[in-house]
């Protein structure tokens, strides 16, 4: 009799837990804050966009990257009105040959964009037109990771990856830089779900909120969120949840020798995180999955893409939702950036908010 009450008990309490996780699932959602269509100046520039984009810290400017000619980065209004484009494809002083890596000054009157083709950072002033080169770290061993690149103050804080280190465990995945890129400070480690082990999918990713001075770092290959503080470089917290719908293989690869293969355990057995962000009571983390009509089409659309929500009081998980779209970046009001299309004659594009149903 007492095992059967200890059966009942048990079945009552997994179907509790699977309602809450329904619950879960169920009470939030993305509301469409805005939605433009980028116009004609700036969809003529956008031939073959990289699916990450930014605001800028004061004004209402959201910034897209053209990989292929003409490089650049695309600047447009929350309207989609075409402002400016920065940077031109080549080898001169104020031309670029890769611009995937970019973000905006804290006081939006330079942007800096990484050539990693040049092995240059590039610093365009938008109020004298000016255009300052600084040495990339290539030749240190070091490898900066960050698609967005964010400055706080006067410093720099971008994700980084050593090469050559024996002991990756105990290496930094944050750099402090200066105005002028000249490396500060480290901190900051891969996470522990790494322990002993390298991957090609470790790369660090990071979101940073000046206002609230932290840090938020995750990797390619997990949903594992740490939280460091600015003030001291100290870890407050780390998010060890991990979403129902995110794949997590067990497997770690440290060189791509099989590509068919590779692709196969993207498809069938590994997620990737793509960013992260928050806003005043949210964490996101954004992540994809990969599927074989990706790797036929090279069509963005043709990923899955969902968003893992938790909650910034507690950091406890609160859902997940699905993304109609391509997610690309956050907003300064902690909006997603989501592009409905790749069709170029019409890019849509939608800002969108975490609420409750």
């Amino acid at each position: 009799m007492r095992n059967l009450k200890i059966l009942l008990l048990s079945i009552l309490l997994m179907f509790i837990s699977c309602k809450d996780r329904e619950i879960k699932n169920e009470v939030f959602e993305f509301e469409v804050v805005k939605e433009f269509t980028l116009d004609e100046a700036a969809t003529s520039k956008l031939f073959s966009f990289y699916p990450r984009a930014t605001s800028a810290n004061q004004s209402d400017i959201i910034g897209f990257s053209n990989t292929k000619s003409p490089v650049g980065i695309i600047l447009v209004d929350y309207d989609g009105n075409f402002i400016e484009q920065i940077g031109s494809e080549g080898r001169g002083p104020a031309e670029i040959l890769s611009s995937r890596y970019f973000g905006f000054s804290q006081n939006d009157k330079t942007l800096a964009v990484r050539d990693n083709s040049s092995a240059l950072i590039k610093k365009f002033n938008r109020s004298n037109d000016s255009v300052e080169s600084h040495e990339d770290h290539f030749k240190d061993g070091i490898n900066i990771t960050s698609n967005i690149m964010t400055q706080c103050k006067d410093s720099w804080y971008l994700g980084v990856s050593f090469y050559q280190e024996e002991d990756q465990d105990s290496v930094n995945t944050i750099g402090v830089f200066d105005s002028d890129f000249r490396l500060e400070k480290t901190f900051g480690y891969s996470d522990p779900f790494f322990q002993g082990n390298k991957d090609v999918l470790k790369k660090p990713i990071l979101h940073v909120n000046c206002n609230e001075g932290l840090i938020y770092l995750t990797h390619y290959k997990i949903p594992y969120i740490q939280i460091y503080e600015l003030e001291n470089y100290s870890l407050k917290h780390r998010i060890d949840f991990k979403p129902e719908s995110f794949k997590l293989s067990d497997e770690f690869i440290e060189m791509i020798y099989d590509r068919e293969a590779y692709h196969e355990m993207l498809v069938n057995e590994q997620s990737s995180s793509l960013f992260v962000y928050d806003n005043e009571e949210h964490i996101v983390l954004i992540f994809r999955q990969a599927t074989e009509d990706y790797f036929e089409s090279r069509n963005f659309n043709d990923f899955i893409h969902r968003a893992a929500i938790y909650s910034k009081k507690n950091y406890s998980f609160i859902g997940e939702i699905s993304i109609d779209g391509i997610p690309m970046g956050s907003t300064k009001e902690g909006y997603l950036i989501n592009m409905l299309n790749e069709d170029q004659d019409e890019y849509r594009i939608q800002l969108l908010n975490v609420v409750s149903k």
